[in-house]
């Protein structure tokens, strides 16, 4: 567990800056001197509860009727419940950030529920195109994994990297579509997975530290200290749910309106109810979906086959 203090260094997280009251081991340091944007993480306080609401702008649910995370409209900020135990207080024009937890909930689970969650979140409602997305690099380019919690984007990822591909994210990208081509943005260089994946993938010597104490998965840390640059996207891969059983490998493009919905149904939002951010994340997505090859990968998740999937990605994703 990592103490709250009141100054730490600047962290990086996508081409944003974050100045935070919290510990943040899991970003790397921000450039320095520092001229770019600023997140401010101002205050982190515990309370005896969290207040109660009798609506909320959406929920988002786990599948068993509960709620994973909430979010409502509170006059100029957004609060983001997550997991009934802690709030994040978004002032999105400000770009400041408050949080208010349950006194059992440690700085170890604020930080993971803040960069996989509150501050992506933030990104998006401030105008970036965030997705829920792995990245390694291939050659001097990159490309991308797009699919659900659970569906094999880290060890997908990390088998990439036992074949010597860097990692550039493993959970978050910032699209970056100003340019002709797109760009990708990674967010902090860790892998997140359970114990047996994380030896099968990386290889027993490699050891992982908890999360967070509500789940058994492990972070692995796989970079220096200097944050990677921007890639340009070669592709990006849509994952098939592996609940859905897949023989061998296929690859299929996607039509652009089905890559730009792929984009949407796999990217973050605060608020989803906004329909000028909602318009915003449809013009960028279609953006990203027009200058970019897209496909559908379907595949069965044997660990057996994984070396032979990696060639086959690495000799598509090279074919023009």
């Amino acid at each position: 567990m990592t103490e709250i203090g009141t100054r730490n260094p600047l962290s990086h997280f996508a081409d944003h800056a974050v100045d935070s009251v919290l510990p943040l081991r899991n970003l790397l340091p921000a450039p320095s001197p520092w001229g770019g944007p600023l997140i401010r993480i101002r205050d982190v306080a515990p309370v005896a509860r969290l207040p109660d609401f009798e609506s909320w702008l959406f929920t988002w649910d786990d599948g068993d009727g509960g709620a994973t995370m909430r979010v409502r409209r509170e006059q100029k900020r957004y609060r983001l419940r997550m997991y009934e135990m802690c709030d994040f207080l978004i002032d999105v024009e400000g770009c400041d950030l408050a949080v208010e937890h349950l006194p059992h909930v440690d700085a170890d689970a604020i930080e993971h529920m803040l960069i996989d969650q509150a501050l992506p979140r933030l990104l998006s409602e401030r105008g970036d195109l965030v997705v829920h997305a792995g990245a390694v690099c291939v050659d001097d380019e990159c490309i991308l994994f797009l699919g659900d919690s659970g569906w094999g984007k880290s060890t997908l990822v990390a088998s990439f990297m036992q074949r010597g591909h860097a990692l550039l994210s493993d959970d978050c990208v910032v699209l970056d579509v100003a340019r002709s081509s797109v760009h990708a943005l990674p967010t902090y260089p860790s892998l997140r997975m359970f114990e047996d994946s994380m030896a099968q993938a990386l290889g027993g010597s490699v050891v992982g530290r908890p999360i967070a104490f509500y789940t058994s998965k492990q972070r692995v840390a796989l970079a220096d200290d200097v944050a990677a640059p921007a890639r340009s996207v070669r592709a990006i891969y849509v994952l098939n749910d592996p609940a859905a059983d897949a023989d061998g490998t296929t690859i299929a493009p996607l039509p652009p309106m089905d890559a730009c919905m792929a984009i949407i149904r796999h990217g973050f939002r605060l608020d989803v109810a906004s329909p000028a951010q909602h318009r915003a994340q449809l013009q960028q997505a279609s953006a990203a979906a027009s200058r970019l090859r897209v496909f559908a990968l379907s595949y069965p998740r044997v660990y057996e086959r994984r070396d032979a999937l990696v060639d086959t990605l690495l000799a598509h994703s090279r074919s023009r």
